[in-house]
């Protein structure tokens, strides 16, 4: 049997409830406080931002976010030309010491 759901909320909605009939509820918050910050893009990056974000259903701003954190979950990796230059650069600094 398929519920009803448009039914049950208006019947909820209709219905008065009493404190008595109330029960506590388990609520995690969050791990504190967030830090605002600023970034500065391009009217045309906004946009294409915008739009994704669209496509996905969610705001823009919380793309972005989600962006970052996975961005920063990630392992760090050096490009091999970096790699090469840092190794050669300290054969040289223990040459001269």
């Amino acid at each position: 049997m398929k519920r009803n759901y448009e039914a049950e909320a208006q019947a909820a909605d209709e219905r008065e409830y009493l404190a008595s009939e109330m029960t506590p509820a388990d609520v995690e918050l969050g791990s504190g406080p967030k830090s605002a910050i600023a970034m500065r893009l391009s009217g045309a990056d906004v946009q294409r931002l915008k739009a994704r974000a669209a496509m996905e259903g969610i705001g823009f701003t919380q793309l972005a976010r989600q962006w970052i954190l996975e961005r920063l979950d990630e392992p760090s990796t050096v490009p091999a030309e970096a790699e090469a230059a840092l190794a050669t650069l300290r054969r040289l600094v223990s040459k001269a010491s």
